[in-house]
C-alpha cells in the first residue's frame, strides 16, 4: 500500500485512540503502527502454531519458526518498491516478536490442556 493511503488508514486509528484515552502526544501514530506490526504477527503466530498442533500434535516446528521470521523479511522487502515507503530491519524484529509471543502463547495453552486431557505430541 502507498505511504500515504497507509498513512490515513493508521491516521484514523491514531484519532480515535487520542479521543478515547484523551492523548494530546504526537507520537501516538508512530506507537499505533508499531503495535499494529506486533499484533498482526503475534496472531499469525497464533494461527501457524494451531496448524502446527492439528498436524503434527506440537505447537512448534523448524518450518514455523523459519516462516515466521521470513514472512516479515519479504513484507518489508515489498515495501522497498512501494511509494514513499521503507523496508525496516526493526520492523522485521519487531513482527518476529509479535509471531513468537503469538507462538509461546499458543504453546502455553496447549501444554496446560493436554496435561489435563493426557495428550501426547506425535514422534517423528
Amino acid at each position: 500500500m502507498p505511504a500515504d493511503l497507509s498513512a490515513n488508514e493508521s491516521g484514523i486509528i491514531t484519532e480515535i485512540i487520542k479521543k478515547l484515552f484523551h492523548i494530546s502526544q504526537d507520537n501516538t501514530e508512530h506507537i499505533v503502527r508499531k503495535c499494529a506490526h506486533f499484533s498482526e504477527y503475534f496472531i499469525l503466530g497464533t494461527l501457524i502454531s494451531a496448524d502446527c498442533i492439528l498436524y503434527i500434535r506440537r505447537p512448534v516446528s523448524l518450518f514455523s519458526l523459519f516462516a515466521g521470521l521470513l514472512t516479515p523479511q519479504i513484507d518489508e522487502s515489498i515495501q522497498l518498491f512501494s511509494p514513499g515507503r521503507s523496508g525496516e530491519l526493526f520492523d522485521v524484529w519487531l513482527d518476529f516478536t509479535g509471531f513468537l509471543t503469538g507462538t509461546i502463547f499458543l504453546s502455553v495453552i496447549f501444554y496446560i490442556v493436554s496435561k489435563n486431557k493426557g495428550i501426547k505430541p506425535k514422534q517423528i
